[in-house]
């Protein structure tokens, strides 16, 4: 098999092969279905580069879950794909986050509740986010809004190993804001199999419009678990930790034309299920970095989740059952990551924002040098999700591939259906 791939979607994902109807492989399948629909939706409305971790979101949604109440507690379940009873998802959750930062494992998650002092939050359910999502509890004066912005992005940027900077923007937090909860997670693993440096080179990129794009390349050969039928190859590049792998879509036609009619759930599941090792006499795959900021709250909107956003109809008596109504202000997300020869680092952390009202077969090649999506899954959940029609060129962004050496901002959307359990 011959594959050349050049950049594409990225989604951190721990993806959860999830073959049984479990209370647990129902949240890592929703979780894989969460990623594409985010991913597809996003795509639809900001064509380009994206890279971003469904997990580290759907953790932070799953945290606020069990404080939401009534129809604000139904949009989230229905969108989100939450399981019905927010004991259950926590439980469920729990699980997914013990197996993936099980003792050796790459993969690190780290949760924190952020609180105004003083102010009277239900201790049920500060309790269930210590015992389920092993939050941190820290007071935060939000009366210094700027204060505790920055103590804040400190805190997530020690968290992501200093790649996740500046995750809450200025003017992100104001006085009216009562809480903020966040998660991190950070992925750092070499290649089973690295590329070899003296064998990178300069090559043509060629990006859905527009005139080809020299670009660093990666290559390789040997035997390595793959895919390919008339619509997409698929490639399997795994990590040092054998539990771990980046899984690249290489789409035979167009990429837009792929997204609409073939990127599904089940034919990811199905594509990826299907690989088998073949030999690949060559695999030429761009080495990158990026990174990527998100407004999830946009996209959510988009999929039917308003009353959490609305200061007059959200329901999170759970959390804060005080005189002024307590609603989502904002939901923050950013990822990042580096592929090169020896293997991948990638981070990502989201913050949500609670205020109240104010506020043996042939030998194969794998030539990604067009659009491809990738993943980088873990045996079981979606942890990172990217996508990228890359290099992409703006009057304000350069191509991401130059010699490894530029960081970008890139952007993604989605639609879920409930899971009931």
């Amino acid at each position: 098999m011959k594959i050349k791939t050049g950049l594409a979607v990225g989604i951190f994902t721990v993806l959860v092969s999830c073959q049984t109807l479990s209370a647990q492989g129902l949240v890592a399948a929703a979780n894989t279905s969460f990623s594409i629909d985010f991913y597809k939706q996003h795509s639809e409305k900001e064509p380009g580069n994206v890279f971003f971790s469904p997990v580290s979101i759907s953790i932070a949604l799953s945290m606020v879950y069990p404080g939401a109440r009534n129809e604000t507690a139904e949009e989230i379940k229905t969108v989100m794909g939450f399981l019905k009873k927010p004991e259950k998802q926590s439980a469920e959750v729990s699980y997914l986050i013990q197996d993936v930062t099980a003792a050796g494992s790459p993969f690190r998650v780290v949760n924190t509740v952020w609180v105004q002092k003083g102010v009277p939050f239900q201790q049920e359910f500060l309790t269930i986010t210590a015992e389920y999502f092993k939050t941190s509890l820290k007071e935060a004066n939000f009366d210094d809004p700027e204060g505790a912005r920055q103590e804040i992005n400190k805190t997530i940027e020690t968290q992501t190993n200093n790649k996740i900077k500046e995750l809450l923007p200025t003017e992100a937090i104001h006085s009216d804001v009562l809480m903020v909860l966040t998660n991190a997670v950070y992925f750092k693993d070499s290649w089973a199999s690295p590329f070899k440096k003296e064998l990178t080179s300069s090559q043509n990129f060629y990006p859905t419009s527009g005139d080809p794009i020299k670009t660093m390349f990666m290559q390789h050969a040997g035997k390595f678990p793959g895919f390919e039928n008339e619509v997409v190859s698929v490639l399997e590049l795994p990590y040092k930790n054998a539990d771990y792998s980046l899984i690249v879509l290489l789409p035979k036609g167009d990429m837009k034309t792929f997204e609409e009619q073939y990127l599904t759930a089940e034919n990811y599941i199905e594509w990826t299920s299907s690989c088998q090792s073949v030999p690949f006499k060559e695999i030429v795959f761009p080495r990158f970095k990026m990174d990527h900021r998100i407004d999830v709250q946009k996209i959510l909107k988009d999929f039917g989740m308003t009353r959490s956003f609305n200061a007059s109809q959200a329901d999170f008596t759970g959390i804060y059952d005080g005189p002024e109504n307590l609603f989502i202000s904002d939901i923050l997300h950013k990822a990042f990551i580096d592929v090169n020869e020896e293997g991948t680092e990638a981070a990502a952390a989201t913050a949500i924002g609670m205020a109240i009202r104010g506020a043996a077969p042939t030998p194969r090649d794998f030539i990604a040098n067009h659009p491809f999506i990738f993943v980088i899954r873990e045996k079981n959940p979606t942890a990172f999700y990217s996508w990228a029609n890359l290099p992409c060129r703006s009057p304000r962004r350069n191509n991401i591939f130059d010699n490894h050496r530029h960081e970008r901002y890139y952007q993604p959307h989605y639609s879920r259906q409930p899971q009931n359990s």
